[in-house]
């Protein structure tokens, strides 16, 4: 499985992989701090004042990471179908079990680097910006537990949804389909759900995963959002290891 792991790291450090997906994220946080401190007004300028104001923005784009992840999970899945080097890289390891948990290993390693550079980019970013909004940041602390519990719960969401990607691209062999069929679930179907009552949606995987990211939310606990969350994860770990070694790689 190291060696699994290893084999996959290179690969996703390749130069112009992270670079592309360095500049994805950390300019998505740059839009949306920029939009935020320069409308920043009334009610979110006390908000902003709080302890909780210096991840304001980064937590606020935790669905989007999350939606990241997700393309990033599935294309790197299925690509070994597309391209034929599963059969290779069955040859060197021929556990199946090994194989895939080694390649999530290292997907989730990497994508947990990007989220972490982008933290530190919005806290940079929100200092920066605070002044021009007359936002005061004598509460903020990047040792404070709000940055590091808000980090925790956007990589756990960010990789449940990175999750929900390479079982999509297990079942169909297709990152575009994959990718497709995961960002139609979550920003479609889960929204026409939404009208039929909060008693459906608060079991979805788009919308506990989103509040869970966000820290819970009024309507919808922390908690309960951790345990449906968890379900989801156990599920689809165990959906991808049963479907990664019986698939037929032959063809």
């Amino acid at each position: 499985m190291i060696n699994v792991y290893k084999s996959e790291i290179r690969k996703l450090f390749r130069v112009k992989f992270i670079f592309i997906s360095l500049l994805i994220v950390l300019g998505l946080e740059s839009l949306f701090s920029s939009l935020l401190f320069w409308k920043a007004k009334g009610p979110l300028v006390t908000d902003l004042s709080k302890s909780s104001g210096i991840v304001f923005s980064f937590r606020s784009i935790a669905p989007f990471l999350g939606i990241i992840t997700l393309c990033i999970f599935a294309s790197n899945t299925a690509q070994e179908f597309l391209q034929g080097t599963l059969k290779n890289l069955l040859v060197r390891e021929p556990n199946r079990t090994k194989l895939i948990v080694g390649k999530i290993l290292a997907l989730s390693s990497f994508v947990s680097l990007l989220i972490t550079i982008c933290s530190i980019w919005g806290v940079t970013l929100s200092y920066s910006l605070a002044p021009m909004a007359r936002v005061s940041t004598s509460k903020w602390s990047l040792f404070s537990l709000n940055f590091y519990s808000v980090l925790l719960n956007v990589l756990i969401s960010s990789i449940a949804y990175g999750l929900i990607g390479a079982v999509l691209a297990l079942i169909m062999k297709s990152s575009v389909s994959a990718i497709s069929a995961g960002i139609i679930w979550i920003l479609v179907i889960e929204t026409l759900f939404g009208f039929l009552g909060k008693s459906i949606t608060k079991w979805l995987p788009g919308s506990n995963l989103a509040n869970f990211g966000d820290g819970g939310s009024k309507e919808l606990s922390y908690l309960h959002s951790f345990g449906v969350v968890g379900i989801y994860v156990g599920v689809g770990l165990t959906l991808m290891v049963t479907i990664f070694n019986k698939r037929d790689v032959a063809n």
